[in-house]
């Protein structure tokens, strides 16, 4: 359905800048310039080591097959053995050059095509003007004729699309039912038209293995489509990708090599304005406008017609395929509704007083490991991402495995970032608009059991640093995975240790703070019924334990920066009024 999409949008997509059928962008790094009459002019290099993009015809399924392309190829194929002494195969190589060229001059009677062909016949370049030159066998080569390329003719482009649809590194290709198109045409066995993603080509449909074929077709006959179908959503895909503000791209490891890429799209060829929401970082005014209208009510403004259309295709990539990940088909205002929740959902304050929106690959890295300087130890699972981002657009439920594996990183390192509090936010509230606001900071009023001793814990890790200052093993790095899937068994023990020998020695100490932790303590058993802790905590009531955690944490945070502020303006002093830490790492 999405290919039959993006062929149907294809036009609206490439615009005026469609090209003529088989024809695309390719970087020529040298010009072979002929006289009208075939005479040899000179050898012109253009742009940088890799050349200079031109609009030029391309024959495809070449492979270890020696297939030549119209006009423009590698040098040894346009000027043969004198520019690769080296390739054997360069002689066969060029005889297939020239025997393209005498097709195309039969079919069109293009004289500049002619003109090219008696130069070649005359000797062409030879192997000291090449070597002079400096071409290179894998070069790009194009043949101009005093300055005018044959490739934009007319009559060469009618020849090029006519014999492209009917052959294949010439063989007549197969008649067939179109699965885009819907009609009888000649079909691909080697679709047209790659994809590049993270630096690598692939067709979107591809079968190179036999035990895959089925009902006697091999290749892309198992998925038959007609060259014009794979030209209009491969290039209107590439054109995509190519946009400004119409794709993202979130690369999953340290080196960037790989990357899953989401493209979008309406129907009319226009760049929805979501960009801003899904760019790395988020655009902040963006999502406050989005925030704004789900606060109140108001959908955010759009001149365009409520029920435009809205596509969206997420792929990965390498040598030999391209992979779909996730697509989407709703319609725009829909898609920015989901997103409201989202970043609704996202809101939390940190210990700054702050709140930040996270892209979708923040949020996904916030999973993994990382190293003493913040580097990723680990590469990104293509499908976190995609369950993130699929999450975001269709508006369904952040997934049980990424509220799984933020738990256990949590527990494993033992501390939660605020990105990590997000995604625990994000996974209990996405959907709950309510809820979301409820839990963007830390709520006094909350009786949630989990929730409460998570907030527990932090007052506890406090308690004990009034007391003991630095330690090797505090609290929390003893007891926080305990505490977080068995309270009932931990709670108990660390009350008591807290009751009869940290509050005492604080009380003879710092009577002020005693009073104030005595206090907060009590307050926070008299939201547990009958001063009682849960035995066992399931996933999500791990997560609701870890977000008052976070949330009592950044309290203490901020309680002490007003404790330094009020000290500052009273005093030239600068030891604050209490020494408690966070031991906040963002």
């Amino acid at each position: 359905m999405i290919l039959q999409q993006l062929y149907t949008d294809s036009d609206a997509i490439l615009g005026k800048d469609k090209p003529p059928a088989m024809y695309d962008w390719r970087a020529v790094k040298w010009i072979v310039d002929v006289s009208e009459n075939g005479q040899f002019i000179g050898i012109t290099p253009i742009g940088d080591k890799y050349g200079l993009p031109h609009m030029l015809p391309y024959n495809y399924g070449r492979s270890s097959d020696i297939v030549a392309n119209l006009l423009a190829d590698t040098a040894d194929y346009a000027l043969g053995a004198n520019a690769a002494p080296e390739d054997k195969n360069a002689p066969k190589k060029h005889t297939a050059f020239r025997a393209m060229l005498a097709q195309c001059a039969e079919a069109s009677d293009n004289p500049q095509v002619r003109a090219i062909i008696q130069f070649l016949d005359a000797g062409g370049v030879t192997a000291e003007q090449a070597q002079q030159s400096g071409i290179q066998p894998k070069e790009r080569v194009v043949f101009t004729v005093e300055g005018q390329w044959p490739t934009e003719a007319p009559e060469v482009q009618a020849f090029w699309d006519d014999l492209t649809n009917r052959e294949c590194k010439g063989v007549p290709k197969q008649q067939g039912e179109c699965l885009i198109t819907g009609r009888v045409a000649f079909v691909e066995s080697v679709l047209p038209c790659d994809i590049s993603i993270a630096r690598e080509s692939a067709p979107i449909i591809s079968v190179n293995d036999k035990a895959a074929n089925s009902y006697g077709f091999e290749q892309a006959y198992n998925g038959a489509v007609s060259r014009d179908a794979a030209e209009g959503f491969t290039k209107a895909l590439n054109a995509l990708m190519r946009g400004d503000r119409s794709h993202f791209r979130v690369t999953l490891n340290r080196d960037g090599s790989e990357e899953m890429v989401y493209v979008f799209w309406t129907p009319h060829g226009e760049e929805p304005d979501i960009y801003e929401a899904v760019a790395e970082p988020p655009d902040p005014q963006f999502v406050q406008k989005l925030l704004r209208s789900a606060l109140d009510g108001r959908r955010v403004d759009d001149t365009r017609n409520n029920a435009e259309q809205f596509f969206a295709l997420a792929i990965t990539g390498n040598k030999t395929r391209v992979v779909f990940r996730d697509w989407l088909a709703t319609t725009l205002p829909e898609v920015k509704q989901r997103l409201r929740s989202w970043f609704l959902a996202q809101r939390l304050m940190d210990h700054a007083g702050e709140t930040k929106y996270f892209s979708v690959r923040d949020l996904a890295s916030a999973l993994y490991r990382r190293d003493s300087k913040g580097k990723l130890l680990e590469k990104i699972a293509p499908r976190v991402v995609r369950a993130l981002l699929y999450s975001a657009l269709h508006g369904e439920a952040v997934p049980r495995e990424i509220l799984s594996r933020v738990v256990l990183r949590c527990r494993a390192e033992h501390h939660i970032t605020t990105k990590r509090a997000v995604v625990l936010k994000m996974a209990l509230t996405l959907n709950n608009e309510k809820e979301a606001e409820k839990l963007a900071t830390l709520d006094l009023e909350n009786s949630d059991p989990p929730y409460v001793c998570g907030r527990l814990l932090a007052l506890l890790d406090s308690i004990q640093y009034q007391a003991q200052g630095n330690v090797n093993s505090s609290v929390i790095d003893r007891y926080f995975s305990a505490a977080a899937t068995t309270p009932g068994r931990i709670f108990p023990l660390l009350v008591r240790k807290a009751e009869g020998a940290h509050l005492s020695k604080i009380k003879r100490q710092k009577r002020g703070v005693f009073y104030s932790l005595e206090t907060e303590l009590q307050d926070m058993h008299s939201l547990l019924p009958a001063m009682s802790y849960p035995l066992s905590l399931t996933l999500e009531e791990q997560a609701r334990f870890m977000l008052g955690f976070y949330h009592q944490k950044v309290y203490i945070s901020h309680r002490i920066a007003a404790a330094k502020e009020r000290k500052a303006a009273t005093s030239d002093a600068a030891t604050p009024a209490n020494n408690e830490e966070t031991n906040e790492n963002d």
